[in-house]
């Protein structure tokens, strides 16, 4: 039975202020890590754990991609929200307890990863196949531009510093709130036709079959460790090389990134629209590496153009892979949709090998972490497009 599709052609209001508000949350990452960082003077003891940390999270993914979404689709997104309430309300109570910590940072970390599925389960269509990358694409604009938000909010009120303010964590909830409150008081549309009992079905061997989705879901690990390696390294070379202080400067540097970040992904809803993403695919994957060249020149001025190129090109990467494998595959698509998300946790492992390059060699090195990333994504393009598959 072919379900009807009309109400897949809008996104309700509660799942783009989710995505809004795990935007928010993600800025808050960093403070917890200094955090952690600060309680645990073992270096070796702390990576060990984060590894496991970060193994747990992407098998909880894959868990909550199990869970049936009930017939509207806002059970799960209600649970994701739920889980995140935790993680903001902890620091509250105390920020100096190793497990408080740890457990925000999971719940937190958790709530992210949940409320991701959710928004993928219910948004993809197998019957239309066209608007996917759109509808991906306006989910991941959302969560962008509450990232920059919550950038944005220290360099904005002075006096307001990501270590010290609980004003990030009052507007987290708010925005959390505001979701849940459209989830429960607003009409919803239907959630028709994703989860079948044939989808629902998984087989480890079909999915090892589609040589395709494997070289993707590599690909995802791969794009989220050069995320987060460039997000963390931007600030840092600014910084070293030129004396921006990223703290004192809001757009230069990580900002600078950031924001053409969001440009990109603004931008990437209208491109996908008219082209093939295959083709937006490729030419974002070598943007992205002319930007990565072009910062290693050290010229002031061309490295500031260098992290908007980088920040265009990265940006529609991730919403293209996640719509081209879920097009790719027809059935197992709940538990693609847990793998796919589970790759984000895996992937925050690659900041170690980058900082262990910085520590040996030097920071202009480090970016050799980021640029072999992204050159193995550039090769999955082109390989897709001589394939012209998914």
């Amino acid at each position: 039975m072919i379900p009807d599709t009309n109400s897949r052609k809008k996104n309700p209001v509660a799942f783009l202020a989710a995505y809004f508000t795990i935007g928010l949350v993600e800025t808050l990452f960093p403070r917890l890590n200094w955090q952690i960082n600060f309680i645990f003077l073992d270096e070796h003891y702390l990576r060990v754990l984060t590894f496991i940390g970060l193994l747990i999270l992407a098998f909880l993914s894959v868990l909550f991609s199990l869970m049936k979404p009930g017939k509207d689709g806002r059970h799960n997104l209600i649970i994701a929200l739920l889980v995140t309430m935790p993680g903001l309300l902890i620091p509250f109570i105390s920020i100096k307890s190793v497990n408080l910590v740890l457990l925000s940072d999971m719940f937190l970390f958790s709530g992210s990863l949940f409320v991701q599925v959710a928004g993928l389960q219910f948004i993809f269509s197998p019957y239309e196949k066209g608007k996917n990358s759109v509808r991906i694409a306006l989910l991941y604009l959302f969560k962008s531009a509450g990232l920059i938000t919550g950038m944005s909010i220290p360099g904005i009120l002075s006096g307001t510093k990501m270590e010290g303010s609980s004003l990030l964590l009052y507007v987290s909830i708010f925005f959390l709130l505001f979701s849940l409150a459209f989830l429960l008081l607003f009409p919803f549309p239907a959630n028709a036709g994703t989860t079948s009992e044939k989808q629902m079905k998984f087989s480890v061997r079909h999915l090892i079959s589609d040589k395709s989705v494997l070289m993707v879901l590599g690909g995802l690990i791969v794009y989220s460790g050069a995320e987060y390696c460039l997000v963390d390294l931007i600030p840092l070379y600014f910084s070293e090389t030129f004396g921006i202080k990223i703290m004192q400067t809001l757009i230069p540097g990580v900002g600078l990134f950031m924001f053409s970040f969001v440009i990109g992904r603004l931008a990437g809803i209208f491109i996908l629209g008219k082209n093939k993403p295959e083709i937006v695919f490729l030419m974002s994957s070598v943007l992205c590496i002319l930007g990565l060249f072009t910062i290693f020149i050290g010229q002031k001025y061309l490295s500031l153009a260098a992290s908007v190129m980088i920040g265009l090109g990265s940006s529609n990467i991730f919403p293209i892979m996640l719509s081209m494998s879920l097009n790719r595959l027809k059935e197992e698509r709940t538990v693609l949709i847990g793998l796919m998300i589970g790759t984000i946790p895996i992937g925050a492992l690659f900041p170690s090998l980058m900082w262990a390059v910085a520590d040996s060699v030097s920071i202009a090195m480090s970016f050799t972490v980021p640029v072999f990333c992204m050159f193995y994504i550039t090769w999955i393009a082109i390989m897709l497009v001589r394939r012209r598959g998914l």
